[in-house]
């Protein structure tokens, strides 16, 4: 778990410590005109909201631990849910927004319920991850692509 003090420090300096996991509320809402509109807002567990722009995973050092991301469906709708398969729920590449299956050495531990899905990001190399969140009733329909910024290991 680390020294106390040094978590303490991290907390101050505005830096997380390494590993501190990250919560990403995506908002699903119906525009005038029916259609299913997303955003999000993140921010790091125990902090103020970072906004809903890239999530800035900061570099780590060699041996310190990647970071655990929750990302929490806030579904007005009331009609979508996560994939329940993890090779369905997110599709992850390092090139731009996936628009077929794929994943990353860098996001593992993929766990998918209804209203959460929980991934590991190893964060080992500096990277952009960009990915597709994938909704239930229809994934390929509703999906939503925000990217992960990784700092990667120094």
């Amino acid at each position: 778990m680390g020294d106390v003090r040094q978590q303490g420090q991290a907390q101050r300096s505005g830096r997380p410590s390494p590993g501190t996991p990250v919560i990403v509320d995506v908002f699903a809402s119906r525009d005038s005109d029916g259609s299913i509109q997303f955003s999000h807002e993140w921010r790091f567990q125990g902090g103020n909201s970072q906004g809903g722009g890239d999530i800035d995973i900061p570099a780590k050092k060699r041996m310190e631990p990647g970071t655990t991301i929750h990302f929490h469906l806030r579904d007005d709708t009331r009609m979508l849910r996560f994939s329940p398969q993890p090779d369905d729920a997110i599709w992850v590449d390092r090139i731009g927004c996936p628009q077929q299956a794929t994943t990353d050495p860098e996001i593992t531990d993929i766990r998918p319920s209804p209203n959460l899905l929980t991934i590991h990001d190893e964060n080992r190399d500096e990277c952009d991850l960009h990915y597709n969140l994938r909704f239930e009733p229809d994934p390929d329909r509703y999906c939503y692509d925000p990217t992960i910024k990784n700092g990667g290991s120094i």
